[in-house]
């Protein structure tokens, strides 16, 4: 019996990912809460803005890239789940 091809890998980049867990914000609410990631990072991690690959387009490290992403979709991740669980949103 031949075997299916059933794991196949998908790779969604972190910027697409980012984009599609906050669908619900408007495009200046997300600059301002991509620009509140990257401001929290740089302080509480102390990473320097000309290590943020999306600052600075000269980084060549891969591995640095693949990092600092899934990083910075940790931290959104937590602070969705935050504002979520602990603010009522009232629509007008």
């Amino acid at each position: 019996m031949k075997k299916s091809n059933l794991k196949k890998k998908v790779v969604l980049e972190a910027p697409h990912i980012l984009r599609s867990m906050c669908n619900d914000l408007s495009p200046k609410k997300y600059q301002e809460f991509i620009n509140f990631l990257d401001f929290f990072m740089m302080q509480e991690f102390g990473i320097k803005r000309e290590q943020l690959p999306w600052l600075n387009p000269h980084c060549k490290h891969k591995d640095w890239k693949t990092f600092i992403g899934v990083m910075r979709l940790v931290v959104a991740k937590f602070f969705r789940n935050f504002d979520q669980q602990h603010f009522r949103h009232t629509k007008h």
